[in-house]
């Protein structure tokens, strides 16, 4: 797998779980491979050193509190309820 892919596939899987500091987290994980590369490491053994996509996804639902996961995915339900031409019926749910 290429750092391209790695990270790409790390970005929607943090996505998918509703991670709220996967540009911070892309960045450091696009880091680390550089500098194992600059180590000598070829880019396909520096992505395979990385820990999986799994792991690194279960972690940062770990680290994430959730009062801020909540918040999330709320914000995610209305902008639907909203895009669909429900969001009043949306806000008088949520009132309830």
């Amino acid at each position: 797998m290429t750092k391209e892919e790695f990270l790409k596939t790390l970005k929607s899987e943090l996505e998918k779980q509703s991670i709220s500091n996967i540009e911070s987290m892309i960045e450091y994980y696009d880091e680390m491979i550089c500098d194992r590369m600059e180590d000598g490491m070829s880019e396909e053994d520096a992505v395979s050193s990385m820990d999986s996509i799994a792991e690194i996804v279960h972690e940062a639902v770990l680290d994430t509190s959730v009062p801020a996961l909540v918040k999330e995915r709320v914000k995610k339900s209305r902008e639907r309820a909203e895009q669909n031409g429900h969001g009043w019926l949306w806000i008088t749910i949520a009132i309830s």
